[in-house]
């Protein structure tokens, strides 16, 4: 036992690496550890092996038990196990002058270990249970059955087993060992705590099932939803009475472009979508050519002809045949418009009128569409291509002439002698052609233990020929966020645990390859994603960047991890500001820009030049949050979101949270000139509590050009009445609206924000008069462009073109269609 004691320490020396760590001490001064309380799962194993006079913890007295174990770590565990001295550098090309360097060459010298095929060693890569579990049995002499030679593992597995020490989180044979869970295996290992445990057999079985699977059959896929319908079948009466639904159709109708202004080139120089990524489009509900502004309003694509603003008027709308569609979002290319939207179906109705009950929910659900319009001759749209999927839209891309959209057909409930196997295969249709199953059973993808009763579906569309093949990829699974290069598509989905209250996010890599589209490999990281922003690809590799736990309980913590061309981790920098969560975003080539809040917005600068060893660079703590981050240079970058102040005293004293309120917009100029010392260089703030704008939850309300030296974007402005001005304090009083429209800025680093000017829809005090509203008007402004030398700004009511250098206006239109504006009585 003394040797076992002794290796435990020397393991969790390495376990720990960077915190504080002591050997032999009184547990008199332990204390408790901020992010493990008696909630968590492993709570007894960490504060023994802390009463043992093992571990201490971090200086900000956390234990980071989620945080993973990576390969080097634990070499050096094994070099301390055998008592060698360690020596050596460069044995592989991956471990030349770093800290572990003599730790693995030494064990390499000895035949402990050995490098990949490639030659490297990937240090910096997770250590997963069988690989630790091996470091454990040799390093504590644990009694191993040396006969097992299925695989390699088997053996220390079942050691493991045998000592009841493998933690109920331990899922599978490649699972990444946490903190947490290391300090479990050695507190069972060297207790006797008769507590139910982990087995081969079980992690096996697991392991297999975390592979992507082929389906094999109609039947099998049939069979894996029959435990939703038995669940479903309960909630049926023989009695209710059928009520009818109208089928979807296919038919489409264009209404004729009217008269149009006399023609003219158009416009060279115009501003276009906010994208993440260059070259890669992104769908919206306003687009321009640089002549004509397309705007998606209720059920029709408005048609404005803009180039000549004093001429500026409205063309005929786009209309769909399909009464129940309703379009979301568009791509406009050259002569094509890509319209992609939504509708419903529902199967003939003697498929359940013959067994003379109601089915409830009926066989049918959403319906997914994509418009493809040609758009040469303004006066003579015509449809091109029109196809439709099964399932609800979930985002898109586009690569130069290839959308690809993403699906997601979630679980439909049916009884099983009304359909057969083949029919609970989506289905799809490409014009006026029958439809059909988007692929054969045996071509869909999935991982059983994943969201095996949602199918994710994923097209690649060419868009400007209309016989061109649609590629496709099914898997059963769902999407929640998406990211593309030019290159690869990446769709990432929550895993809850069934297991432990944990969470990660899967993240599917599909290559995108001569117009086509194929799935390459899944990666896991733990934590959720915040958005599209939280991912990225660089050089290779894909970064994400992840929340764990949850900032008002103070369990929270936030994670980079770097995942190499197969979507394992190749490194990681984690415990980053705990009991806080991430904000905002923004990678950036070799560095990573992370706002994390809860009372005051800490903006840390990350270096991500090794995807190996991703690292902190420097943090700025100042008050607010930004909400999101947007690139002026590579040394600056702007941050759009709230200020924020600290609450009264008698606020603070009557909650049981740590918090501040939120007041107007912020904006901000952050230097990272000084990398180690970020500096806030400008700020702004727009209005009092309650001011918001549609930019902080969506980029593309964004206009930027950095060339001009211009900036604009919509916000509704709310400011405190007169009577509360006078007040000490004011930090948890909503103001009231008094404008909304678009604030057009000038900006540079020499000056920062400076206001050139507001447009707005709205009359001159019409929104300060109805003070006291909750308000929203189909003249709110959503989106701002220019085209030449005019500022064009577009609401659901209206397009108003000004003069850009003065602001002057020139010319406005109101769009036509039903007005959506409303307004709500505060109680």
């Amino acid at each position: 036992m003394a040797m076992k004691k002794m290796f435990a320490g020397m393991l969790t020396l390495a376990l720990l690496m960077g915190a504080f760590v002591s050997f032999g001490t009184a547990s008199a001064e332990s204390v408790s550890f901020a992010d493990v309380d008696a909630s968590y799962e492993y709570s007894d194993a960490i504060y023994y092996l802390q009463d043992e006079g093992t571990i201490e913890g971090y200086e900000d007295d956390t234990y980071r038990p989620d945080n993973i174990i990576n390969r080097a770590e634990f070499t050096k565990i094994t070099l301390i196990e055998r008592g060698e001295i360690p020596e050596g550098g460069n044995c592989f090309p991956d471990v030349t002058d770093q800290w572990f360097a003599p730790y693995v060459c030494k064990a390499k010298d000895l035949g402990l270990v050995q490098g990949y095929p490639d030659g490297t060693f990937k240090p910096e890569r997770p250590i997963n249970f069988v690989e630790s579990g091996k470091v454990v049995t040799e390093g504590l002499k644990l009694a191993k059955d040396d006969a097992l030679n299925a695989e390699w593992y088997e053996k220390y597995v079942k050691a493991l087993e045998a000592e009841e020490a493998i933690p109920q989180t331990v899922g599978t044979f490649d699972h990444y060992i946490n903190r947490g869970e290391m300090a479990e295996i050695m507190w069972r290992v060297q207790t006797d705590q008769n507590l139910s445990t982990g087995n081969y057999e079980d992690l096996k079985e697991e392991t297999e099932a975390q592979l992507v699977h082929t389906v094999n059959s109609c039947n099998e896929l049939k069979e894996k939803f029959e435990a939703d319908n038995d669940y479903y079948r309960s909630f049926y009466e023989d009695d209710i009475v059928m009520m009818a639904l109208p089928e979807a159709t296919m038919d489409t109708a264009t209404k004729t472009a009217g008269a149009v202004a006399e023609e003219s080139e158009g416009s060279a120089e115009y501003s276009t979508t906010n994208v993440q990524v260059e070259g890669v489009d992104e769908a919206d509900i306003v687009k321009t050519d640089g002549k004509y502004i397309y705007v998606v309003k209720g059920d029709t694509v408005r048609v404005i002809d803009a180039y000549l603003p004093d001429k500026m008027r409205e063309l005929d709308a786009v209309t769909f045949g399909d009464e129940n569609f309703h379009p979301e979002e568009m791509y406009v290319d050259g002569d094509k418009l890509v319209v992609i939207g939504g509708s419903y179906y529902a199967y003939p109705y003697p498929l359940r009128d013959n067994l003379g009950i109601a089915r409830y929910p009926y066989y049918g659900g959403s319906l997914s569409k994509v418009y493809i319009f040609d758009i040469s001759d303004k006066t003579n749209i015509i449809e091109f291509r029109t196809l439709e999927f099964e399932g609800d839209y979930s985002q898109s891309r586009k690569v130069d002439d290839m959308v690809y959209v993403v699906f997601n057909r979630y679980a439909f409930y049916a009884f099983d002698d009304i359909l057969e196997a083949d029919e609970i295969m989506p289905r799809y249709k490409d014009g006026e052609e029958e439809s059909e199953p988007i692929c054969g059973c045996g071509d869909v993808k999935y991982i059983p233990n994943i969201e095996s009763s949602n199918y994710m579906i994923v097209v690649g569309i060419p868009i400007n020929d209309k016989d061109a093949k649609i590629q496709k990829e099914v898997m059963l699974g769902t999407s929640e966020n998406i990211y593309s290069s030019r290159d690869n598509l990446y769709v990432a989905s929550t895993s809850w645990s069934y297991r432990s209250s944990n969470t990660s996010t899967n993240v599917y890599k599909f290559a995108l390859n001569d117009n086509d589209i194929e799935y390459v490999s899944k990666g896991r990281v733990p934590g959720t994603i915040l958005n599209q922003f939280s991912m990225d690809e660089y050089d290779g590799y894909f970064r994400i960047a992840t929340t764990q736990g949850n900032s008002w309980d103070g369990t929270s913590r936030n994670n980079v991890y770097t995942l190499d061309g197969d979507m394992n981790i190749a490194g990681k920098l984690e415990g980053i500001a705990p009991g806080e969560s991430i904000y905002s975003m923004r990678f950036m080539g070799d560095r990573g820009y992370m706002v994390t809040f809860k009372k005051i917005d800490p903006f840390f600068v990350l270096d991500l030049s090794n995807p190996n060893y991703p690292t902190i660079l420097g943090k700025l703590k100042i008050p607010g949050y930004s909400d999101y981050l947007h690139p002026y240079d590579e040394n600056h970058i702007i941050g759009f979101g709230k200020d924020t102040v600290i609450p009264s005293e008698l606020d603070a004293e009557s909650r049981s949270i740590d918090f501040e309120w939120y007041q107007g917009m912020k904006i901000a100029m952050f230097d990272v000139t000084d990398v180690e010392n970020p500096v806030q260089l400008h700020t702004e703030i727009i209005g009092d509590r309650g001011t918001d704008s549609p930019l902080l939850s969506d980029h593309k309300a964004l206009m930027f050009d950095k060339e001009k030296g211009l900036m604009a974007f919509p916000v509704m402005v709310y400011e405190l009445a007169d009577e509360y001005k006078a007040l000490d304090y004011t930090g948890d009083i909503y103001g009231e609206p008094v404008y909304q429209g678009v604030y057009v800025y000038d900006i540079s680093i020499e000056n920062g924000f400076q206001l050139r000017g507001r447009v707005s829809h709205y009359a001159e005090d019409e929104i300060e008069n109805k003070a006291g509203y909750y308000w929203y008007g189909d003249f709110d402004i959503e989106r701002a462009l220019y085209i030449g030398n005019y500022l064009y700004t577009v609401s659901m009511g209206m397009i108003k073109a000004n003069n850009l250098n003065d602001l002057v206006e020139v010319n406005s239109v109101e769009l036509g269609g039903e007005s959506d504006d409303y307004y709500y009585i505060m109680e």
